[in-house]
């Protein structure tokens, strides 16, 4: 695999786009908290509403999609390693019309091409990710009481030592990232990682099982592999190919399998966020989505939260639901990883970067010339070695 000329320029392009093109930034309503707190007041009172979400619209300019445009019309005919460049360029170009259709019901259509797959294995995909989830949100014998839990433990308590702020701090330092662990009221999940920043999400009460998940779910399967991107040989590692975010989602999912986190509490929280996010590119109102959780005898609680996190950047009909995207990579990923595509190889690209699944051969030659030790150990980590 030899680049050409044209690879420190696509490098630079790239990057220029993605300091711009940053959609969950764009989708997260700055109202969030208050929002959601309100919204399931008016639940509990029996006057269920639509959300009023505030966003900092953050328009696209038109000349940065046109150019995208020609990036990717050329790199298609450079070379094999050409068309993985131009696959990113295509998508941020999609993840610009997101961009440009928050707050509107309109965002449902770009989201929906832009996190569902089109191919036959995608579809294929897709309807398997749709019995699971049915399967894996059926309400348990004992749904646990957060309210009356002795054990739960703040996210954000910097001072106890148990919380997911103080654990991911302490993981973050015996990985020896350098990465701030920055805490943030607004975030949709539990955890979220960025460049340079891990955020943890503020006033959510957690098992110590959780924050254990957590910690390793964000660390081992976003915040190394964003690390070790820095000194890839390609500059594809950390900017991402084409469905290399959500195909780092499943990796992350097997990470959490291998060490028996992907219990039943875990699944029924995946099957729940696949159904609230297939209703919600379907078309689903807000209030929709709560009460198909709430028939799925989720507690209301749950049911807000997840409705609210599925239809980020909409205006309360519709929204980014990119939800939809976790069991299909896990089941993506598990399959690349059991060998049909070189098993080891596939798990040493995908753990230097957000590289997918489907690219991961072609990129592991460069992958093996960087290779080191943490690599071989995480994928014994993900093998279950």
């Amino acid at each position: 695999m030899k680049p050409g000329k044209w690879l420190s320029s696509a490098d630079r392009a790239l990057q220029l786009a993605a300091d711009r093109i940053r959609v969950i930034r764009a989708v997260t309503p700055r109202n969030a908290t208050s929002e959601r707190a309100s919204l399931e007041q008016a639940f509990r009172r029996g006057s269920p509403r639509l959300p009023q979400w505030e966003y900092d619209r953050v328009p696209i300019p038109a000349e940065l999609c046109q150019a995208l445009d020609g990036l990717a019309e050329f790199l298609e005919g450079v070379s094999p390693l050409g068309r993985i460049y131009a696959g990113r360029a295509k998508e941020m170009r999609l993840e610009a019309e997101i961009i440009d259709a928050v707050g509107t019901p309109y965002i449902r259509n770009p989201a929906a091409r832009r996190f569902v797959g089109a191919s036959k294995e995608d579809e294929a995909d897709l309807l398997k990710a749709d019995e699971l989830a049915r399967l894996w949100s059926r309400p348990p014998a004992h749904e646990p009481d957060l309210d009356t839990n002795d054990d739960l433990i703040r996210s954000c308590d910097e001072a106890d030592p148990r919380s997911l702020v103080s654990a991911m701090s302490r993981e973050a330092g015996r990985c020896k990232l350098a990465m701030r662990v920055v805490i943030e009221p607004a975030l949709a999940s539990l955890a979220a990682t960025g460049d340079g920043i891990i955020f943890v999400a503020a006033q959510q009460w957690m098992r110590a099982r959780d924050v254990e998940r957590t910690v390793l779910h964000e660390i081992a399967g976003h915040a190394l592999p964003r690390a070790r991107a820095t000194s890839a040989p390609l500059g594809i590692f950390a900017l991402g190919t084409a469905r290399g975010t959500d195909d780092q989602e499943g990796r992350a999912l097997l990470i959490e399998r291998a060490s028996g986190f992907l219990d039943g509490p875990r699944r029924r929280e995946l099957g729940l966020r696949h159904m609230g996010a297939r209703a919600t590119l379907d078309g689903a109102t807000f209030i929709d989505v709560v009460e198909l959780l709430l028939g799925r005898q989720a507690p209301l609680t749950s049911a807000v939260r997840i409705a609210s996190r599925v239809q980020r950047g909409g205006p309360g009909s519709g929204g980014l639901g990119r939800e939809i995207i976790y069991i299909p990579s896990l089941l993506r990923v598990d399959r690349a990883l059991s060998g049909t595509w070189g098993g080891r190889s596939v798990d040493d690209a995908m753990a230097g970067g957000r590289i997918a699944a489907d690219v991961a051969p072609l990129l592991a030659a460069a992958v093996a010339a960087e290779k080191t030790s943490t690599f071989s150990g995480e994928s014994d980590m993900i093998q279950g070695r």
